[in-house]
């Protein structure tokens, strides 16, 4: 019984963990999606359009390009939407 009672205990232990760390990471996307919220109203009231790529994840604005030469050099062409990469969550 002593061993179920531990093995219990990791299992809670894990779960609190993983809990803290998926609020960490919403805080975290929360943020981003504030600041540039806050940097695109700042940027309307000069009288500018601005269109940015977001992570659909962690809603950085930090996205980029990603560097693949074929579908690179597809998406230049018009044929398919380009694909980017976020430097956050991967």
């Amino acid at each position: 019984m002593g061993e179920e009672t531990q093995q219990k205990k990791k299992r809670k232990k894990k779960q609190l963990s993983v809990s803290l760390q998926v609020q960490e990471e919403e805080s975290e996307a929360i943020q981003n999606a504030v600041e540039v919220t806050q940097v695109l109203d700042e940027l309307e009231k000069q009288g500018k359009r601005l269109d940015i790529q977001v992570c659909p994840k962690c809603k950085s604005p930090r996205v980029r390009r990603a560097k693949s030469t074929g579908g690179d050099m597809w998406a230049h062409m018009g044929m398919l939407p380009p694909s980017y990469e976020c430097p956050d969550c991967g």
